[in-house]
């Protein structure tokens, strides 16, 4: 790890992974890791090989952060949860088990725990999300049929709404970023809901959720909350040539 802060004893860092909706490898660190006087924080890698510390009280900064580092889609999803948990994180820091603090927290509610009106936006998220895929899919096979030899690359941002507190008009305002590649096997028909004992529609039947709706749950470090901030989506196709020489 890159010490942006000297680690006294790591033996007293926690990793873990990701874990409500931080979609990188964490740190949960008690204070005897760190020189005496160190206010309380987390570290987290930004994506890169930069490791980041956020202290943990009710309005994380970024220690030596830049303000391009404050408006990182990393550390929005990291200072939700840190806000969110500061009491159970403070108390790790004095010295308390992790294990039996925030693992079993009730703060990120699960699909089946969320209310009618919520799941009835998750789910027209998801009709959404079908009208993209099918608008990305095919595209994607027009452009194939003109470039057979070269690769094909989406990209989907999903943007705060407008209307949200944290919406900012001098930010990209992007939640998460999904990569498409070219998908040959798209069958809008298959659903890609891993738990639908538990994940149902309006009518009580397992929810068919599409493809794309998936990988934003389940591999963005979103929380299903932060899914019903989400306002515009946008896509972009590249087309990427192979030269040989």
């Amino acid at each position: 790890m890159k010490k942006l802060i000297a680690i006294v004893n790591p033996e007293h860092l926690n990793e873990h992974g990701n874990y409500f909706g931080i979609p990188t490898n964490f740190w949960v660190a008690n204070k005897e890791a760190f020189p005496e006087g160190t206010p309380p924080v987390l570290l987290y890698h930004d994506g890169c090989e930069d490791l980041k510390a956020v202290t943990i009280c009710d309005n994380p900064r970024i220690v030596d952060g830049s303000d391009y580092d404050h408006t990182a889609m990393y550390f929005k999803l990291v200072r939700r949860t840190v806000i969110r948990l500061k009491d159970e994180l403070l108390r790790i820091w004095e010295g308390a088990d992790d294990n039996n603090i925030y693992k079993g927290s009730n703060k990120f509610p699960y699909y089946w725990e969320m209310t009618r009106e919520q799941r009835q936006i998750l789910l027209r998220l998801n009709a959404k999300l079908l009208d993209v895929e099918k608008s990305v899919y095919e595209r994607c096979e027009e452009l194939h049929k003109e470039h057979p030899d070269n690769c094909l690359l989406g990209r989907i941002n999903f943007l705060l709404d407008e209307k949200d507190p944290e919406w900012a008009d001098e930010d990209d305002n992007i939640m998460a970023t999904l990569c498409h590649h070219h998908r040959k096997d798209y069958n809008p028909s298959e659903t890609w809901n891993d738990a639908p004992h538990l994940m149902k529609d309006e009518k009580g039947k397992p929810a068919h959720f599409c493809w794309l709706f998936h990988e934003l749950y389940d591999h963005t470090g979103l929380v299903w909350e932060d899914l019903l901030r989400i306002g515009q989506i946008t896509v972009t196709i590249k087309v990427y040539y192979n030269y040989e020489f």
